[in-house]
């Protein structure tokens, strides 16, 4: 396409300067091969579009021997279509380039010994030692080994990271020093990177308002234009019949006048390259009307655990409340740092062998702290949606979650309510945990992040009226967090259908809200909001299918930058609009008069979009020149 374009211009540069007809010919014929192939395609669809329009507009030049007319026309869409096709490829290329990130090969370690394979035939489980300067084939955590990674094609982050045994690795990204061995935590199927390739895939498809509105005028559009061309030459002649050929003339400057091409391709150009700004910051948007959105928040609701704290819990305090013959109660406690009776080592290895089955970052603390125990086995553990886990030790039943879904067979059991209550006055986030006639309250620390006060910082400044919390855990355990990063609406103990009803009343108070949360326990809440952003969630289907925006990797800081690209993106999409339409308007207005020739008609319709282009590349750049 651009050698032709190429061919097409040089031909009309020389017709140009000398006149000669054949030249004229030669760009017409140059410039029409694309124009020809999108059309056939059009019309093989059933559809009608612009490349029907310039063809039209060609071919009625030609028929009245303005040849240089013609030339002009389709040496302009030509040119136009290439830097189109150039502008709008970026994302392509993007997609290639993940796709090139995934290696085709892995060194597998099978009882010892080295084997290179496909990465298609690596499973959950498998171990693969992956050298310096080599790729990491597959998602997983690494059981031997240090090194440094380096992860900017998959999180934007340029500065390489260090990683250790037990750290998790990510497909795609690259090994920079010595050699480790890793534990393959995700089928290539199913690895991030191939979740973020489709992610971006699925991108383009969704559509916002403006795309579908530029694909009505590709479309609706386009059929009036016809018809106002033909309805023009219609009247031109009957007003004066003894001139067809200049009726014919000026109806085909005013197809071209009307012809919407800046118009259509005005959304597209700005849209696209906002995602492409956004994926290489690790920030993945679910297409345009993920985008538009980001535009209009007003409001930012955040979970607390996983999302401003580190999801990196440490067990504080364990108290355990035993029934003597007599009917009476007995508190147990212990708290860090203390050696441990053996009545808080059992209710410690039970609360694991039935948390080992959970992925929440509690669960994971209760398991860590147990990790010297001998845990026994647990049979028949479920997840009782916003409450706890169910399951069965030695054939007694296990209840682990809130105290009400624990005790609920236990009365008022106060003793172990007033334990429970301690522990919320000093920050500690409570765990309830029945077993085998007892009760235990488990007491877990979590900090917040680093960045997230500076988030908070970062959204007041560009002026987002409203931040709020919303939990699941206690306000005693969610206050002392929103206090350290500077929020004051905390809304506590909540239920995940409770999370979805403040959602509702957020964005009747105050309009648009954006809800930020860990993917999984979010799920309804990341649906509900105007604009769903998983943290973490890569890892997560419940996250892909639920968000509207996937960080790869855990940065607050791009949840700032992530409404500030929707602001920008809008506002450049509306001066792409404007643009378009006052073109429009401008050249038709002209044709009217009679004092618009063909050849400024297509340099100002074809310069129009151009320029539409051009303006939608800059958010390649980031929204960093638009303040507000």
């Amino acid at each position: 396409m651009a050698y032709l374009t190429a061919l097409c211009v040089v031909c009309w540069l020389i017709a140009v300067a000398t006149g000669l007809i054949p030249f004229a010919i030669a760009a017409i014929a140059f410039g029409s091969v694309e124009a020809l192939r999108s059309g056939f395609i059009t019309i093989k669809n059933r559809r009608v579009d612009i490349n029907i329009l310039m063809l039209l507009a060609g071919a009625g030049a030609v028929a009245i021997a303005r040849y240089h007319d013609a030339a002009t026309l389709l040496m302009l869409f030509s040119l136009s279509a290439t830097l189109e096709a150039f502008a709008l490829g970026k994302t392509e290329k993007g997609i290639e380039a993940l796709i090139k990130l995934r290696p085709k090969t892995a060194e597998r370690v099978e009882n010892g010994e080295v084997r290179t394979v496909p990465v298609e035939s690596l499973q959950i489980g498998d171990v693969v030692r992956v050298h310096a300067y080599s790729q990491i084939p597959a998602d997983g955590t690494i059981i031997e080994g240090s090194t440094t990674i380096d992860e900017s094609a998959m999180t934007g982050e340029s500065i390489p990271v260090s990683r250790q045994s037990g750290d998790h690795v990510l497909t795609g990204t690259q090994n920079l020093e010595g050699s480790i061995t890793m534990s393959v935590t995700a089928a290539a199927e199913e690895s991030s990177l191939d979740r973020v390739i489709a992610l971006v895939k699925e991108a383009r498809e969704n559509k916002a308002t403006g795309e579908r509105i530029s694909a009505w005028f590709g479309q609706t559009y386009t059929i009036a234009v016809v018809c106002a061309a033909l309805l023009s030459y219609a009247i031109r002649y009957a007003i004066d019949p003894s001139d067809p050929s200049e009726a014919f003339y000026k109806s085909l400057v005013l197809l071209v006048a009307l012809s919407p091409c800046a118009l259509v391709i005005s959304t597209p150009s700005a849209v696209l390259s906002g995602l492409a700004f956004a994926s290489r910051r690790g920030i993945l948007v679910r297409g345009g009307a993920a985008l538009e959105s980001a535009g209009k928040i007003k409001a930012v609701a955040l979970d607390k655990t996983g999302t401003l704290t580190q999801g990196q819990f440490r067990l504080r305090a364990i108290v355990v409340e035993c029934q003597r013959d007599d009917c009476e109660y007995e508190l147990i406690e212990w708290h860090d740092g203390e050696v441990m009776p053996k009545e808080i080592e059992q209710a410690l290895a039970i609360a694991a062998s039935v948390e080992d089955r959970s992925t929440h970052p509690l669960a994971r603390a209760i398991v860590q702290a147990a990790s010297a125990l001998q845990m026994p086995d647990a049979d028949n553990v479920t997840v009782v949606s916003g409450l706890g886990l169910v399951g069965f030790v030695n054939g007694t039943e296990v209840r682990i979650g809130r105290l009400a879904f624990v005790a609920q067979d236990k009365g008022e059991a106060p003793a172990i309510r007033d334990a429970m209550d301690r522990i919320r006055r000093e920050g500690l986030t409570p765990v309830a945990m029945s077993f085998d006639g007892k009760v235990a309250a488990f007491g877990l620390s979590d900090e917040p992040r680093e960045a997230a006060k500076g988030m908070v910082e970062s959204l007041r400044e560009i002026g987002i009226e409203r931040i709020a919390v919303l939990t699941g855990d206690t306000e005693a355990a969610a206050k002392p967090v929103a206090d350290a990063v500077g929020i004051q609406e905390v809304r506590a103990a909540l239920m995940p259908g409770e999370k979805k009803q403040i959602l509702d009343e957020i964005k009747r108070d105050t309009g648009p809200v954006m809800m930020l949360g860990d993917g999984v326990n979010d799920a309804p809440a990341l649906a509900t909001a105007d604009l769903g952003v998983a943290m973490g969630g890569l890892g997560s289907d419940v996250a892909i299918r639920s968000a509207d925006a996937v960080l790869v990797q855990d940065r607050l800081d791009r949840i700032p930058l992530l409404i500030r690209l929707g602001r920008a993106t809008a506002r450049i999409v509306r001066q792409n609009i404007v643009i378009s339409i006052g073109s429009i308007a401008m050249l038709t207005a002209f044709s009217f008069i009679g004092i618009l020739p063909l050849g400024l008609a297509v340099l100002g319709h074809e310069g129009t979009t151009v320029l539409v282009i051009l303006n939608g590349l800059r958010l390649l750049g980031g929204p960093s020149w638009f303040r507000g």
